[in-house]
Parts: C-alpha cells; structure tokens; sequence
C-alpha cells in the first residue's frame, strides 16, 4: 500500500469465544462469509487431552442455495467437541460437514507445536541488522536470541556470529585480492544474498 509501516487490521472482540470472534473478524475485516468451529478435550488434571476445529469460507460467486444448504447443515452438527470426543477425525469431521458438497482432500498438513528456527532464517535476520549492531552484539559476547531481535526464536551462540563474518572477510579476500578491505566484507555480509553464495563468492 506504499506505507512504511505493515497494514494492521483490528476488530473488537464480541462474544469473548474464539470461534465466534474470528467468525465476526472475518466478516467485518476481510469481508469473507465464514464459519468457525472449535473444540477441546480435557483430561482430569486440567491439561488438554484433544483439540481441534474447522473454518469454512465462501467462495466468491457461491450460489445461494449452496449457501442455504451449508447454513442448513451447520445448524445441525454436534459441536466439533462431541465430535472429537467421538473419535472422529480431521477427515471425518470434513466429511461430516461438507460430504454431501463434494469433498476433495486435496493436501493434507501435519500440525506440531514447534519453532521454526533454522540457521538460514537466523542468518538473515542477522544480516538485516547491520554493522553496528553486528559489532556491538560480538562485543557483548552474549547468545544472540532472535527474541531480543525481534524475531523470536531459539539462541545463537555469538561465536557462531564471529564464525560468519569471519567468513565473509574470507570470500572478500578471495574475490578482492589485495584490493581487500574490511570495509569490503561488510559489504558482502550487507548485501543480503544467499549465504551460500557469499561464502563461495570465489
């Protein structure tokens, strides 16, 4: 949109249940019909023994008696808790919901709570930050975390910051020759290309 800053869209919370609240951001900030369903499980001691939910959207143009058949349908089903509480699955649910629209399973996900931190990822994000901050993050000496970053996530030994500009200094000396400067390395580690390249540069 030609802004520097993100576009954030935000919607007051009506019913303070999820499913109800994000069927209502739906509608009111992308202005996509939607249903939302969700459910869980707990065990006795209070932890979570299953979760799980569904959320239908409209396709532009949807004719309306699909639409009041869906609707139909929805003011039917059990909640998606007495579902899961039956054992049905992902795949049941679906077909519980929507069998009788036709159901394709066209790509299946798996679903884990899990950081999605890489070496790749962290890497970026460091080059993106810049020289001074780089210098002054070595200088600490403390792991670098993408939280402190702004970018969440598991810790970074500072070594291994070193080891990459180090590395930099490396492929800038191959390339450059005795034309070489420190300055040159900074450059490289700057220019926000594939570390693999930069790396190998030579």
């Amino acid at each position: 949109m030609g802004m520097k800053e993100p576009y954030v869209g935000q919607v007051g919370l009506q019913t303070g249940e999820i499913a109800e609240d994000l069927t209502y951001y739906f509608a009111t900030s992308e202005q996509v019909a939607s249903s939302v369903g969700l459910g869980v499980l707990m065990n006795h001691d209070n932890t979570v023994r299953q979760a799980g939910g569904f959320i239908i959207q409209l396709m532009p143009f949807t004719d309306e008696k699909v639409i009041d058949a869906l609707e139909k349908k929805l003011s039917s089903v059990k909640s998606v808790t007495s579902m899961l509480d039956a054992g049905m699955t992902p795949e049941d649910i679906l077909q519980e919901l929507l069998g009788e629209f036709g159901v394709e399973i066209t790509e299946k996900t798996e679903t884990r709570f899990a950081c999605n931190c890489s070496k790749e990822r962290m890497e970026k994000a460091l080059i993106s930050i810049g020289r001074k901050d780089l210098e002054e993050m070595i200088k600490d000496g403390e792991p670098i975390s993408r939280t402190s970053q702004g970018i969440a996530g598991a810790k970074m030994p500072v070594n291994y910051l070193v080891e990459m500009v180090m590395d930099r200094i490396a492929a800038c000396k191959g390339v450059s020759g005795k034309d070489y400067t420190d300055a040159s390395a900074w450059g490289v580690l700057s220019a926000r290309t594939p570390l693999s390249e930069q790396c190998h540069a030579y």
